[in-house]
């Protein structure tokens, strides 16, 4: 007997059974065009969530049907950078000092981890589930976040101005700007790794100038930008060995680039901002290193193009910051929509799917804080705190630059209305000050403004 095969099913060609063959076939195409259309539903739009710096929120571009949802969530104080893992965004709030961490799916806050041993987090980068590292400019450190804890727990101190981040295998790159607040100039950058292992410090390497941002190439190598000093020096791209940090290579571009991302055909996509009318994308082949499009032919988008990322059907999202839109570039590198998402876009992230992976719960404590009064001090300031449970209870006490200044073991304490007091010794020079109440399971840190 003749069969014909559809589908992998054998469906025999006898006479008797057209019919029935008939009646299987369109049985089969139906079944298969509503098994198509089902995994097709089943398949959540990617979602683009775009950190506003000037509105200080974060705003929501469904990519598929193109609706957006301005200001969706409210950010802290001067928001800078964000990443995004399942359904939990981590935004970096520049001036509020503080990583801020966001259910995507519900829209809403969880909670936040207070960053008292480094000022002013720039870029953050994840380490697996369960750490984060964070580069804070003014205090040449880079916060350790314990995501499950919701704390900081220790930092790397790289000097100078630290900035990029990036994590490949088990190392931890960190670019440093080398800014000079005196001079007002940029010297030499240097790229550091550290071991992701004991944070140990494993070597530099100096590269060009103002090394903003470090990703992981498709040629297995580094590929720091650095966007030189916005006026004689212009924009390059170092290729650099993360095994022996040698620079294998120099892309040049020229104009200002500051952020990169890969598609999976291997090209780079740079934004590199254009204040005037027009933003400026610029583009290489991160395997061959031939330039396609720099200062001279820059693909254009609205005005100031800042942070790009690019989804998995390969289309490029540029944040242009002058104009509030989100612009949209197809796989050929070409315009293909723009979306007014808020003011001042500066990071964006994208959201391909539900993970089914559970966000990371707001941390339970055993005691809140009040205030610390009065506020500023000049002699002695008093900080309440309330107790849930009776628990031993330590006070730490840093200086804007992390140093410890006072710690304390306040005892064993009952639950209820309880007051630690803090007197600075003659030596303390004004400025702000972080203190840290710790409990065998929870932390509480703030902050407080002495002036002698």
């Amino acid at each position: 007997m003749k069969c014909c095969t559809v589908l992998g099913v054998a469906i025999p060609k006898t006479h008797a059974s057209v019919k029935s063959r008939a009646k299987f076939l369109k049985f089969l195409l139906i079944g298969t065009i509503l098994l198509c259309a089902s995994y097709a539903l089943a398949q959540p739009a990617p979602i683009a969530w775009v950190v506003n710096n000037l509105g200080e929120t974060l705003s929501k571009v469904d990519l598929s049907s193109g609706q957006v949802l301005t200001n969706a969530i409210s950010l802290g104080s001067i928001p800078n950078d964000m990443v995004i893992s399942g359904d939990v965004a981590y935004v970096v709030n520049s001036l509020s000092n503080h990583v801020q961490i966001i259910d995507l799916s519900a829209q809403q806050t969880l909670g936040t981890i207070e960053l008292y041993l480094g000022l002013n987090p720039y870029f953050i980068v994840l380490d697996g589930e369960d750490r984060a590292f964070v580069s804070n400019w003014m205090t040449g450190n880079v916060s350790v976040l314990d995501l499950d804890a919701m704390m900081e727990i220790d930092t790397i101190n790289t000097g100078g101005v630290p900035q990029g981040l990036c994590i490949v295998g088990d190392r931890l790159f960190i670019s440093d700007v080398n800014y000079d607040f005196q001079t007002w100039s940029y010297g030499p950058g240097r790229l550091l790794a550290y071991s992701l292992n004991d944070l140990s410090f494993l070597g530099e390497v100096t590269i060009g100038t103002n090394p903003q941002v470090i990703e992981y190439g498709p040629d297995g190598r580094l590929h720091v930008v650095c966007t030189g000093d916005f006026a004689s020096i212009t924009g390059q791209v170092e290729i650099i060995n993360p095994t022996d940090l040698t620079v294998e290579h120099t892309v040049t571009l020229g104009g200002s680039p500051g952020s990169i991302a890969f598609t999976s055909d291997g090209t780079a996509y740079l934004g590199a901002a254009g204040w005037t009318e027009d933003g400026y994308v610029y583009s290489y082949n991160a395997i061959s290193y031939a330039v396609y499009h720099d200062e001279n032919n820059p693909i254009l988008v609205p005005s100031a193009a800042m942070d790009v990322a690019v989804t998995n059907d390969d289309h490029v999202l540029v944040c242009c910051f002058n104009s509030d839109h989100l612009a949209e570039l197809d796989a050929s590198g070409s315009l293909h929509e723009t979306y007014l998402v808020g003011d001042g876009p500066l990071s964006v992230g994208i959201q391909e799917s539900s993970t089914g992976i559970k966000p990371t719960q707001q941390l339970q404590k055993s005691y809140s804080l009040s205030h610390n009064f009065p506020e500023p001090f000049n002699s002695t300031t008093v900080i309440v705190y309330n107790l849930k449970t009776a628990t031993s209870v330590s006070l730490e006490v840093f200086d804007i630059r992390g140093r410890l200044v006072e710690s304390r073991d306040l005892g064993f304490l009952h639950a209820g209305i309880q007051r630690a007091t803090f007197s600075p010794r003659s030596d303390l020079s004004s400025g702000m000050y972080w203190y840290r109440l710790e409990t065998g399971s929870s932390i509480m840190k703030g902050s407080m403004l002495f002036l002698k």
